[in-house]
C-alpha cells in the first residue's frame, strides 16, 4: 500500500470516529435553549394554582367591601343630610326643624343639635348667649332614606323687651355613613327675620 492511500485511509477512519456536527456548531453560533424559560413560567402557573381558593375568595370580599365603602363615603360628601326651610306660616322665635336623609343609603348613629347662636336687635347690636342649653334631642340609632327626624332648638336668653330684627340658630348634625368608619359632621345656620316693629318676615337656612 502507497503512502497517498495510507493518509487517505487514516482520514477516512477520522471522519468516521468524529461526531457530525450542525450548521450552526459549524458556523460557531449557538441557538439557546428556551427549556428554562418555560420551566421558570410553569412554575409561576404552578405556584398561582397552589394558592388556596379560601384565600382568593376573601381577597376578593375583602377588595369588593373597600370599594363599597370608598362610594358609599363619596356619597356621604355628594348628598349630605339636608335642612328645608321652615314654614313661613310658623311665625315663632324657635324653629321647629326637620332633617332629612337625602341619600339614597341609610345613616347611623345620628346625632342632631341646635343652638341659639345670635341675637341682633333693630339697632344691630348682637348678643350671643353666655350659657348653652342641655340638648334635648336624642340620638337616632338609623335614618334611612328620605326619612326625617325632628330636631328641637333650644337657647337659655332673656328676650324681654328687645326689638329683634334677627335672630340665628346653630344646627349641627353628627352621623356614620353606611360602611364608613369615620363619623361626619354637617352644619347649617337657621336665621329668623323681623320687620322694624317686630313683625316676623321670614325664615332662612344657610
Amino acid at each position: 500500500m502507497s503512502k497517498k492511500s495510507e493518509q487517505k485511509a487514516r482520514v477516512e477512519k477520522q471522519r468516521a470516529a468524529s461526531p457530525l456536527k450542525g450548521p450552526e456548531e459549524a458556523s460557531g453560533t449557538v441557538v439557546p435553549d428556551e427549556k428554562p424559560a418555560r420551566a421558570s413560567g410553569s412554575r409561576r402557573g404552578g405556584s398561582l394554582k397552589r394558592r388556596p381558593k379560601w384565600l382568593v375568595i376573601t381577597l376578593r370580599s375583602v377588595a369588593v367591601l373597600a370599594v363599597l365603602s370608598c362610594l358609599s363615603g363619596i356619597t356621604s360628601f355628594i348628598v349630605p343630610p339636608s335642612l328645608p326651610v321652615p314654614s313661613q306660616f310658623m311665625r315663632s322665635i324657635a324653629p321647629l326643624l326637620g332633617v332629612v336623609n337625602a341619600s339614597p343609603l341609610p345613616i347611623y348613629r345620628v346625632d342632631t343639635a341646635c343652638d341659639l347662636a345670635d341675637v341682633v336687635d333693630q339697632s344691630g347690636f348682637s348678643t350671643a348667649p353666655t350659657e348653652a342649653a342641655p340638648n334635648p334631642n336624642q340620638m337616632q340609632p338609623v335614618v334611612h332614606s328620605k326619612e326625617t327626624i325632628p330636631v328641637s332648638c333650644v337657647g337659655k336668653m332673656d328676650l324681654s323687651g328687645m326689638r329683634l330684627r334677627n335672630v340665628e340658630f346653630r344646627v349641627v348634625i353628627s352621623y356614620f355613613p353606611l360602611g364608613w368608619p369615620f363619623r361626619r359632621h354637617t352644619e347649617y345656620h337657621v336665621s329668623s327675620e323681623f320687620d322694624p316693629r317686630g313683625n316676623f318676615l321670614q325664615w332662612t337656612v344657610q
